[in-house]
């Protein structure tokens, strides 16, 4: 799995990184969420890893291949996110009070 991070890296920002340990697994079932409208039938599981970037000095987040969706990549200091809107809004917490005592997480958001 820690192979399909780094690829990911590589393709949505661009920048190689060292792949930590697994820290979250969050999954998201869209009938049970405020976007039950549009979401009813998605369902997701998403892996959260601790991953540090192997050039921190890297300006450029631009991959080869990113998401159709993806709009840009920004870093955010671990001490800002409570100044962002972060889905789900739990991992920032989690992150903040540097809380990795629980994996999995269920449905989340």
């Amino acid at each position: 799995m820690k192979d399909s991070v780094l690829r990911e890296c590589l393709e949505e920002i661009g920048q190689a990184v060292t792949v930590g340990e697994l820290m979250h697994i969050r999954e998201y079932i869209g009938k049970n969420h405020e976007f039950a409208e549009w979401d009813a039938d998605y369902h997701q599981v998403e892996f959260y890893f601790a991953c540090s970037l192997i050039d921190p000095a890297a300006t450029s987040y631009e991959g080869s291949n990113p998401d159709n969706h993806q709009v840009g990549v920004e870093w955010i200091p671990l001490e800002d996110l409570s100044k962002v809107r972060l889905y789900p809004k739990r991992i920032g917490e989690m992150l903040l009070a540097q809380d990795s005592s629980k994996i999995y997480l269920g449905d989340l958001n």
